[in-house]
């Protein structure tokens, strides 16, 4: 296979990582990183450099990347609010793209992604790895043959309390202020970061929550209703972000789904998945994550009316050394190595383009629904 050259687009923290284990692959070469943050620019890539031995081409600016660089394809890990327009023209440059999630917090977003990735002989890949999580393959098998019975219902949350977020960027430097002090929007040197922004509706950050459950129902998404708490939050005073949303959700295979979102409020973590939690119930059984850290897996057989204990994992049953230590349990890498197979063997990814709309546009309906008082919101179809 033909060693491929990747651009590094967004150089923090999450870019680093992704970075790093496409390095570990030893398929692709990181050729260039790329950040507006000059300080962020030169930390990460000294840490690169550290780590691999290696240093890429550093660029402060996107225009400067594409007149300068020679690459292959680009991982992006920006704001959701600035991807979209870069995955569309690195697309449309003839570029492969893989994109940190979600994709998209536009419907236009989402259009102008798909038409992109349409019109263009590229892969375009997005990095959700909740779904290669070890349990959703056993609950994916089970689907499969046929041991759940028809799937009438699936419920997940993405419940992420931080005290404090990064939640304004200090202009003078670029770099994000972790704080928890909302006074600083009264502060010339700050602005509001993305996070803050998108805070404002958490159910934006749904896709975490939704991508995994849909691999086991299959489908799409068709009707959306969604509530939330005010725009104030109650625990991390003074900013005007919602606490919590939860949204009420209708797929085309007959399945009802509910899938609740939030940053701002104290929540205990669950065994192996941190912030995330899930559960799916079918006409024949229902199997459901750990609720806690003192919880564990189970599944309840409807013809036995009985409830048993699982060692079901989070860690992928595998013996690639490329997957330990890559992050999230193991599964950091999936997506990286997804993006390579699908350029050097063509192997078509699950998390394709049509699948991160399909994740993304429930989302923003959400949003737009909780906007309206949870009026029921049309999802448009991308097939």
């Amino acid at each position: 296979m033909r060693m491929l050259k990747i651009a590094l687009i967004g150089a923090g923290p999450m870019g680093l990582s992704m970075a790093l284990n496409l390095h570990k692959t030893g398929r692709a070469k990181v050729v260039a990183f790329c950040d507006h943050s000059a300080r962020v620019l030169a930390d990460s890539l000294a840490k690169f450099t550290e780590t691999t031995g290696e240093t890429p081409m550093a660029f402060s600016s996107y225009d400067q990347l594409i007149k300068n660089g020679k690459y292959d394809g680009v991982m992006l890990a920006l704001s959701p609010e600035t991807q979209p327009k870069l995955a569309v023209s690195e697309m449309n440059r003839g570029k492969h793209v893989l994109c940190q999630v979600p994709v998209a917090v536009t419907m236009d977003d989402c259009h102008a992604l798909i038409k992109a990735a349409r019109a263009n002989d590229v892969v375009f890949v997005g990095a959700e790895q909740a779904h290669c999580w070890h349990f959703f393959d056993k609950w994916r098998e089970m689907a499969a043959k046929g041991e759940l019975g028809h799937i009438i219902f699936a419920e997940g949350e993405y419940l992420h309390y931080e005290p404090k977020w990064d939640w304004f960027v200090d202009k003078q430097t670029g770099q994000p202020v972790m704080t928890d002090d909302p006074s600083l929007s009264q502060e010339e040197r700050y602005e509001k970061s993305w996070r803050h922004r998108v805070f404002r509706h958490p159910i934006l950050y749904l896709p975490h929550t939704l991508n995994p459950l849909l691999t086991v129902t299959g489908g799409r998404i068709t009707k959306v209703s969604c509530f939330g708490t005010k725009e104030e939050s109650y625990t991390s005073t003074g900013f005007q972000v919602r606490d919590l949303e939860t949204a009420m959700m209708y797929n085309d295979n007959d399945t009802v789904f509910v899938v609740k979102t939030g940053f701002t409020s104290p929540h205990g973590f669950k065994a192996g998945t941190g912030a995330h939690w899930y559960q799916i119930k079918g006409t024949k059984a229902t199997v459901e994550w750990a609720r806690s850290e003192i919880d564990c897996p189970k599944r309840f057989d409807a013809a036995t009316k009985e409830w048993t204990a699982e060692d079901w994992g989070v860690q992928p049953i595998s013996d690639d050394p490329l997957l330990k230590d890559s992050g999230h349990g193991g599964v950091d890498m999936i997506p990286i190595l997804a993006f390579l197979d699908a350029i050097q063997k063509g192997v078509k990814p699950r998390m394709d383009a049509l699948a991160c709309v399909e994740l993304a546009a429930p989302a923003i309906a959400a949003a737009e629904s909780c906007e309206q008082g949870g009026k029921l919101i049309e999802v448009p179809s991308f097939r």
